[in-house]
């Protein structure tokens, strides 16, 4: 029996077993092969807790490891390496959740390429990451020139693999022209049973919870975010289909908790809709909750009796891009509701005792001091959602950050961005400024995210992660600073991708 192990890579958050790798565990069961499945990231976290963050921007790849953590990191894959050596697979099946996987993914290819007989083959969307206006290989290809993987898989991992397993070419095998897959109820369910649920670090223990997927792509398009590049087209499965999946999980392994990995847990009004219905009609003996990521739409196009049904089918918590104060910003960036909208949602979510936490961020490459004091105003004007509990916290994320893939990279020749560069000539895409908009410059960004924070706190509204965002606002001035001081200016980018 052809024996595989499934390998998740650091960096993917804690919190929850692993939905890719659990997803194809779930394919190669159903290929009648022998299954291992093989978290590193829960195990480093395990095994570093005091400083599991610390290592957040080696993964990123914005700073080198100390010295003691490289030692930690290189003690870590040789330990976990020859321990799958021994277990004699025939596959080693790598899941590279994104760009923050590529840094270990090189490191602990490098070591055990050489001491491994079998094959090594990667896939998900860390594999396709390649760099920002530029036509250089995706990580897949650069791996598998420098022979440190066999293969890789891009897009739609239950259809390619099952093709590559039958001896099979073409859309998704070394190569990024996958075909994306109409009939998602078709496809198999993630298995959980082949990670050990106990190691992870819920939020809310002692309740297990995993991730859930309805949907792939969005129904939007904004400007700063790069899912159609990964999914130009958006499908979704059906209510039924999704709360089935649910109800297994439930049964098999107790997890009362779920977190949906949509880019918008609802946008399919008419699937969320039948999901909610067919939860709230099964009788749970203990009773579930679940969230993700949640639109507010435009206040006509809800019902009262529309959260009171979330409500009632056991929706919990939901992280909701605000983005901005600023309605003329928000429709700009492709959001497409109000101020006088979130009003509405807001005390709807305060009825039911529905939870959301607001994302948002400054520094978007049209935004004007206008618009930054429209947003500072959105602290004041809805602190009372904060303070019966309504609004949980706030997530004041990273400046803008221009993604390959993303529409605002398109929009770099329209706007005259220019990026600054580093050693060996790629743009550094938070260091960037705009010749339509000069007043925003880098430091201009800085002061402007200080003054969310500050302005955030004046008013009670709990920062996730406050912490670890100033740090990572020193760390880009520091940056910058660095930049300017080895004589470094700001470049057009010669060429921009087409996705």
């Amino acid at each position: 029996m052809t024996k595989v192990a499934v390998i998740t890579v650091p960096r993917i958050e804690p919190h929850r077993p692993p939905a890719g790798a659990a997803i194809i565990a779930a394919v190669c069961e159903k290929l009648n092969f022998n299954v291992t499945g093989l978290d590193l990231n829960i195990e480093f976290f395990n095994q570093n807790k005091k400083d599991y963050y610390d290592y957040d921007a080696i993964w990123d790849e914005t700073a080198s490891p100390r010295l003691a953590q490289d030692q930690v990191i290189d003690n870590f894959i040789k330990q976990n390496a020859n321990e799958i050596i021994t277990q004699n697979f025939d596959f080693l099946l790598i899941s590279i959740f994104g760009a923050p996987g590529r840094y270990f993914t090189k490191r602990f290819l490098e070591y055990i390429r050489p001491l491994f007989s079998g094959k090594i083959i990667a896939g998900g969307m860390g594999v396709e990451y390649s760099g920002l206006g530029s036509n250089i290989d995706c990580f897949g290809e650069i791996l598998r020139k420098n022979n440190l993987l066999d293969d890789y898989i891009t897009g739609e991992g239950e259809i390619a693999l099952i093709n590559y397993f039958n001896g099979r070419k073409g859309p998704g095998i070394n190569n990024s022209d996958y075909i994306q897959s109409d009939e998602l109820d078709s496809l198999p369910w993630p298995e959980y049973k082949y990670f050990q649920l106990e190691k992870y670090d819920y939020l809310d223990q002692p309740h297990k919870e995993v991730f859930i997927t309805g949907s792939r792509g969005c129904v939007r398009r904004c400007g700063y975010c790069d899912i159609e590049k990964y999914w130009p087209k958006f499908r979704y499965r059906s209510g039924q289909n999704i709360a089935n999946e649910i109800i297994k999980h439930y049964e098999e392994h107790g997890i009362t908790k779920f977190y949906f990995t949509d880019s918008l847990i609802n946008g399919s009004k008419i699937a969320f809709t039948d999901m909610c219905e067919k939860l709230a009609n099964y009788k749970f003996d203990i009773p579930i909750r679940w969230g993700g990521q949640f639109i507010f739409r435009r206040r006509y196009n809800v019902t009262d009796e529309h959260f009171a049904m979330i409500k009632e089918a056991g929706g919990d918590e939901f992280f909701v891009g605000f983005e901005t104060g600023s309605d003329r910003l928000r429709f700009e960036m492709g959001k497409k509701f109000t101020n006088e909208d979130i009003d509405y949602q807001l005390e709807q979510f305060s009825k039911n005792k529905l939870k959301v936490m607001p994302l948002m961020f400054t520094g978007y490459v049209t935004e004007t001091l206008q618009d930054h004091q429209e947003t500072l105003s959105i602290f004041k004007r809805w602190q009372r959602y904060v303070a019966d509990g309504t609004i949980t916290g706030i997530e004041l994320g990273a400046q803008l950050i221009i993604l390959p893939g993303s529409p605002v990279e398109r929009m770099i020749s329209t706007h005259g961005i220019e990026f600054m560069q580093d050693n060996d000539g790629i743009p550094v895409n938070n260091l960037w400024q705009a010749k339509a908009n000069p007043e925003l410059t880098i430091k201009e960004r800085v002061r402007r995210k200080l003054e969310l924070h500050e302005e955030a706190m004046k008013y009670h509204w709990p920062v996730w992660r406050q912490t670890s965002r100033l740090d990572d606002l020193k760390k880009l001035i520091l940056k910058y600073d660095l930049h300017t001081t080895n004589k470094k200016t700001f470049f057009p980018i010669p060429v921009v991708s087409s996705t």
